[in-house]
């Protein structure tokens, strides 16, 4: 079984890009790669000043507010006011974008997945179901208890475990907390297909 803690204190800040603000990596694969090699990305952002997000051409991004709120305005998509009960905003790489944040520095959990090549699913979500997607990272957005396969972890508040990849396993999560599928393309397009036939999932790949 392959399960990693990934500790939220280890994380090492770093600036966008662009030098607008800074991110912390929870998890990339391929493991070790670059900004230019990335299949999928997750990361922590914190906002703290008005300003331009970095483009990144052929990448599909997806953002969810952990904490604070956020004037968030895409082109193409207009302005939207996100807090932590929001649903996700996705938009492209290339797609103009400026964020201000609200009443202080906001946390939002940034999602990229390189277009045509990888494929996520995400849910906030306190159940027991299976999760068969070629990778799976719970992120705690409070102190919670997850067992997995019969295994118990306890993850403090920004701490991650990443699944896979395994065929199955079985999540149980006490507190709510934020589950990513993440396929690369020909796993995701095996894998959704089998989801499909079982009524395993709700909802699509974004």
């Amino acid at each position: 079984m392959n399960i990693r803690h990934l500790p939220g204190q280890e994380r090492v800040a770093r600036p966008w890009r662009n030098s607008g603000g800074i991110t912390r990596d929870i998890a990339v694969f391929p493991d070790g790669s670059d900004d230019d090699s990335f299949l999928w990305r997750a990361s922590i952002a914190t906002v703290t000043d008005v300003g331009q997000f970095s483009t990144w051409p052929g990448v599909d991004r997806t953002l969810l507010v952990l904490r604070g709120q956020l004037v968030l305005a895409v082109e193409g998509i207009g302005e939207r006011r996100l807090d932590e009960n929001s649903p996700t905003i996705a938009f492209s790489g290339e797609q103009p974008v400026s964020a201000d944040p609200q009443g202080g520095p906001c946390r939002v959990l940034n999602l990229m997945v390189r277009r045509h090549r990888a494929w996520i699913r995400l849910k906030r979500c306190a159940a027991n179901f299976p999760v068969t997607a070629f990778r799976t990272l719970v992120l705690a957005t409070q102190s919670t208890m997850v067992g997995v396969n019969g295994l118990s972890f306890r993850l403090d508040e920004d701490d991650a475990l990443m699944l896979g990849p395994d065929h199955s396993q079985i999540l149980e999560i006490e507190q709510s907390a934020i589950v990513v599928e993440f396929d690369t393309s020909n796993n995701a397009v095996n894998r959704a297909s089998h989801a499909s036939k079982a009524n395993r999932f709700s909802g699509s790949y974004l």
